[in-house]
């Protein structure tokens, strides 16, 4: 049995289908537009965010490099002053007089030998210079060490070996003899790099 709707039914259902029909038009022709700005929006927020994290990221990166660098620039100085271009063998002399007379040792001899070229590695592009001097020198076991200390710590690299130390059984002093090489190092200048500075 159907039972027939009334009028006043009628408009009530045609009434809220109407709405309904209003509403979706309304959804799809206002409302999905802007819910997809928005998606679009949040993408690009999100991409922008990405973009500058990797910008802060780099900056960040940047910092760190410069002073990497500036360290670097540090040590190569420290290195270039440890490891000079000159074989400026008198200044050496003269400063192993000074470590001697702060160590209180006495000299009997200083000789620089032949200066030696040595390659590094296996090319002979790049060599350094030893300049070998021999040193014997009178010296109690402390000054004789201060004057080792003084010598492997200098502003230049210099390096102490072939070291013989002697003593003389009816001596009243307490000092020994001690015979050894120090030996300088200085990079050397190619005839090329001279002509190109």
């Amino acid at each position: 049995m159907k039972k027939e709707l009334s009028k006043k039914d009628q408009i009530l259902i045609a009434g809220i289908i109407g709405i309904f029909i209003v509403v979706v038009l309304l959804f799809v022709t206002l409302f999905q537009p802007l819910i997809t700005r928005i998606l679009d929006y949040n993408k690009q927020e999100k991409a922008i965010s990405e973009q500058l994290a990797k910008v802060e990221s780099m900056s960040d990166d940047r910092e760190k490099l410069a002073l990497e660098l500036e360290n670097i620039a540090k040590k190569i100085d420290y290195f270039e002053k440890k490891l000079p271009q000159q074989t400026d063998i008198p200044e050496i002399l003269e400063e192993l007089i000074k470590i001697g007379e702060k160590s209180s040792v006495t000299f009997i001899m200083i000789e620089p030998q032949n200066t030696k070229q040595i390659a590094v590695g296996n090319s002979q592009e790049k060599t350094y210079l030893e300049i070998p001097i021999e040193v014997k020198l009178k010296a109690g076991y402390h000054q004789f060490a201060a004057f080792i200390s003084g010598v492997e710590n200098f502003q230049r690299f210099m390096k102490v070996d072939n070291i013989k130390i002697s003593s003389k059984d009816d001596s009243t002093e307490k000092l020994h003899e001690a015979s050894l090489t120090v030996s300088a190092y200085a990079i050397e200048r190619k005839i090329t790099d001279e002509k190109t500075n």
